[in-house]
């Protein structure tokens, strides 16, 4: 009798319901924090990435399409039409609104961007605390939305859009923000 109280062990408790899909992604990807390090991590290589990519874009830039503010230039070096350059009133918005970016560097870019703002969604859609638009009006959120959906609209019409401007070197914020959450839970593995 003694003996099969030892050998009994502990009751098993059977839950009588399993976790949703928001449950167990939030189980997954907020709550365990290896998870969390890792997302965090992909968060900084992304963003990182995305400004390599801009600095290399703008490396790749010809100053010779700027030369004459975006006109073409006559043989001896000045524009052919009879505007007299850059004034106050004199904008030529071809040139600041319209970049050449070459198709790789432009995929890569559209690649990332949809990844960044597909986790940045997800993990608004899961949130633990507050509300959608809690987490919808957070900076982080709206600089994503401001820094991705341009890109992500040229993909739409891209023989178009593809060389519009878009400040991807916003990203710089965000990838900081990423550092920032690596270095806290990098010092609070530390303390524990």
């Amino acid at each position: 009798m003694v003996l099969s109280r030892f050998f009994r062990g502990a009751p098993v408790k059977f839950f009588t319901h399993e976790l949703s899909c928001k449950g167990r992604l939030r189980r997954v990807l907020i709550r365990n924090p290896t998870s969390r390090i890792y997302s965090t991590v992909f968060d900084l290589v992304a963003k990182v990435s995305i400004c390599v990519l801009y600095f290399v874009r703008v490396c790749l830039d010809n100053p010779d399409v700027y030369a004459c503010y975006g006109e073409r230039c006559s043989p001896n070096g000045t524009e052919d039409s009879g505007s007299s350059g850059f004034t106050s009133t004199n904008i030529n918005w071809h040139v600041i609104l319209w970049i050449h970016r070459p198709m790789p560097l432009w995929i890569l870019e559209l690649i990332i961007c949809l990844l960044t703002i597909s986790k940045a969604i997800l993990y608004v859609c899961i949130a633990t605390k507050g509300t959608v638009c809690d987490h919808i009006f957070t900076q982080s959120f709206l600089l994503e939305i401001f820094c991705s959906v341009p890109l992500i609209a040229t993909a739409f019409f891209p023989f178009m859009l593809k060389d519009m401007f878009v400040p991807l070197f916003l990203n710089c914020w965000l990838a900081q923000g990423a550092l920032r959450r690596l270095m806290v839970s990098y010092l609070h593995e530390d303390h524990q």
